[in-house]
């Protein structure tokens, strides 16, 4: 079985269910790379005012999309993006959530 760790397969969802078996096939060092770029040139703007919420950034186009949650921003994003993957960040923080 050949490795697919540099993809990230998604299907697309709604409401829990899954919308006709679309699969999108994407390339997970670029997306994290061109949402760290994008986020790196948006830094400045969002740390002093929104640090702590969460930020969903679409690579392709450098749109972003705030939230207090991540499925806040998320659903926000959805709204004009349906259908594409997206990288998020907690503004201000190296990670989203932590487990403990």
């Amino acid at each position: 079985m050949a490795k697919v760790s540099s993809q990230i397969v998604y299907r697309l969802m709604e409401g829990g269910k899954e919308m006709d078996k679309q699969v999108v096939m994407i390339n997970k060092q670029e997306l994290v790379s061109k949402g760290k770029q994008v986020y790196e040139a948006l830094q400045g703007k969002l740390e002093p005012e929104h640090k702590g919420r969460i930020v969903v950034i679409d690579p392709d186009t450098g749109d972003y999309f705030l939230g207090n949650t991540l499925l806040e921003a998320d659903k926000k994003a959805r709204r004009k993006y349906p259908g594409k993957v997206f990288y998020a960040v907690k503004i201000g923080y190296p990670a989203i959530y932590v487990h403990r």
